[in-house]
């Protein structure tokens, strides 16, 4: 023991990760990083937010940052509810986005999480905001909330097995924190084993240099990602931000080439024997995601290698007829997979509906005022389109540029009707009872044969959080 000014300081301590980004920070440097951080409410989905400050236009600029999948235009950002210091339940301060964005000309910068030519893209959207009404919000006792932006351009070099942490809103709930190692930088992507859930997408990630919290990238989660990258959490390094603002350049993005790289990041969760022996549960945790695609039943059974013998025998047990409106979903499901964003618009479905001389289409899309420059939702197809194209779907899928094998697929194969959810269950059902050492691995590698790879991804972030 030693004493330095009467205080007792103790030489078995130390600072064991100072110099990757772990370290000792005050209390007083977190909460004004804190106060930054808001969770963000648009009508579809909750998302995480931050204000900071950077150089637009020649000028030092207080915004809103957070990932273009949450917030991907003005009007959006205008619609949305913004709450500060929520961090325990019934506290916070709501701002309307109205608000927050009042008289600041719409002035913002954005990139998409993948850009038209299907290549990986920075995923931000960052606008301008009224400083003067952030300076007046109070908190319920009627203290100023003092927030104080980060500096976007202070940020700092990442590298593999350095500690970051990641403020953020999980699934909309109070504010709360994780941190853990970076596992691989690939350019302007940051990849890293922090916790996180739905609804994190778009906090700060911080390294403590110097015991400051220094930002270095904005969290994307795992959707965005291509295929391989699954089992890490990935942020888009803020250095590459600022310099496609400057220059629109994306900086390195990575290729398939370097998936190899993170080959040994990805998960393969074996069912145990308690597993399979609590069938229900199990089962239950399986269809969550496998109801999604219960009308490719057959494919997904082949894909897991059930015997055709055992599948035409399912299929003569709960077959209850074709059903035109699955595979009128099954279609355009398929265009908006397939279709480059520049044509993924209302403009084409309507053109398709003229073409094709479906006049009670055209009025009611004319009548509902879709924006024909706006991208469709499967939810408004749902309700819009599909009741009105079912008995013409293979025509409109033609019309839509469909490629004519998926069409036929889709006529051959995704039949319709109740019992497709019946034998489905039974192909899960048989598949569990039948297959040693069947794997949560074996689902995924089935879903990217059938090329579901959104819900592969979908199973593998739930796989990374639920499943042990």
């Amino acid at each position: 023991m030693a004493s330095n000014g009467g205080n007792v300081i103790d030489h078995n301590e130390a600072l064991v990760n100072n110099d990757k980004g772990g370290g000792i920070y005050s209390e007083k440097v977190l909460s004004e990083v804190l106060n930054t951080v808001c969770l963000i409410k648009t009508s579809t989905q909750c998302g995480t937010g931050f204000i900071g400050h950077l150089p637009l236009d020649g000028k030092d600029t207080v915004v809103l940052v957070t990932v273009n999948h949450v917030i991907n235009k003005m009007d959006t950002a205008l619609e949305s509810d913004f709450t500060f210091q929520y961090c325990e339940e019934g506290q916070g301060v709501v701002v309307k986005g109205a608000d927050l964005l009042a008289g600041c000309d719409r002035v913002h910068k954005a990139c998409p999480p993948v850009m038209f030519d299907g290549s990986l893209g920075l995923d931000y959207f960052i606008a301008k905001i009224n400083t003067d009404y952030l300076d007046s919000l109070t908190d319920g006792a009627g203290k100023p909330l003092g927030i104080k932006p980060i500096d976007l351009t202070d940020t700092v070099d990442v590298s593999e097995g350095h500690v970051v942490s990641v403020i953020q809103h999980p699934k909309g709930q109070p504010r709360s924190i994780s941190y853990f190692t970076v596992t691989r930088v690939i350019g302007s992507l940051l990849f890293y084993q922090c916790d996180t859930e739905g609804g994190s997408s778009g906090s700060p990630v911080f390294k403590v240099v110097d015991n400051v919290l220094k930002i270095v990238a904005v969290h994307r989660g795992e959707r965005s990602a291509k295929e391989g990258f699954s089992g890490v959490n990935i942020g888009s390094r803020v250095s590459s931000i600022l310099n496609h603002i400057k220059t629109k350049d994306l900086g390195h993005m990575p290729t398939p080439q370097d998936v190899k790289l993170l080959e040994e990041l990805k998960l393969k969760k074996p069912f145990t024997r308690t597993d399979i022996q609590d069938r229900d549960k199990l089962f239950q945790e399986l269809w969550r995601f496998l109801q999604k695609i219960e009308s490719k039943w057959i494919k997904f059974a082949d894909q897991l290698g059930i015997d055709k013998r055992k599948i035409d025998n399912i299929k003569a047990d709960g077959f209850s007829g074709a059903d035109n409106e699955v595979s009128c979903r099954e279609m355009l499901s398929k265009w908006m997979e397939s279709t480059l964003r520049a044509e993924r618009k209302w403009s084409t479905i309507k053109k398709a509906a003229k073409e094709l001389k479906l006049n009670n289409l055209v009025k009611l899309l004319e009548e509902t005022g879709v924006n024909d420059d706006d991208e469709p939702e499967m939810k408004d197809l749902q309700t819009l389109v599909i009741p009105e194209i079912t008995d013409y779907w293979y025509d409109f899928g033609m019309k839509l540029k469909v490629r004519t094998n998926k069409l036929n697929t889709i006529k051959i194969n995704y039949d319709g009707g109740g019992g497709n959810k019946e034998c489905m269950r039974s192909v899960v059902d048989h598949w569990l009872r039948s297959t040693p050492g069947a794997s949560w691995d074996h689902v995924i590698s089935a879903l990217k044969e059938m090329e579901e790879i959104r819900l592969a991804e979908e199973i593998t972030d739930y796989m990374s959080h639920h499943v042990n």
